[in-house]
């Protein structure tokens, strides 16, 4: 099993996640490596088979590895991903990576 790391998200109009940038998170630093995107569906799968899928997020300047992010099945029988409930309060439209000034 890996880590990845969504660092933004491309959302329809019912806001859920159509496309994300996505990178493999080096164990060591738990920096992300170079990032690509992928379609909601693929992460979703991605998922299912076993991979923990984080979002990235910038707090006082700084980016942190948050909440894992979930496959679902959305509207009309897609597959999807929402990010985990947390105690935090972010939400999918706080994924950001880098940080920004």
């Amino acid at each position: 099993m890996s880590l990845f790391g969504i660092g933004s998200v491309e959302l329809n109009n019912a806001g859920e996640v159509v496309e994300a940038q996505i990178a493999e998170i080096d164990p060591e630093t738990k920096q992300p490596g170079d990032f690509v995107n992928k379609t909601a569906k693929a992460i979703a799968n991605m998922i299912l088979d076993g991979e923990d899928v984080r979002g990235l997020f910038t707090v006082d300047g700084s980016s942190l590895l948050g909440p894992k992010f979930l496959a679902v099945v959305l509207s009309g029988g897609r597959d999807g991903i929402v990010l985990e409930p947390n105690d935090m309060d972010w939400s999918i439209t706080d994924v950001s990576w880098p940080a920004r000034a």
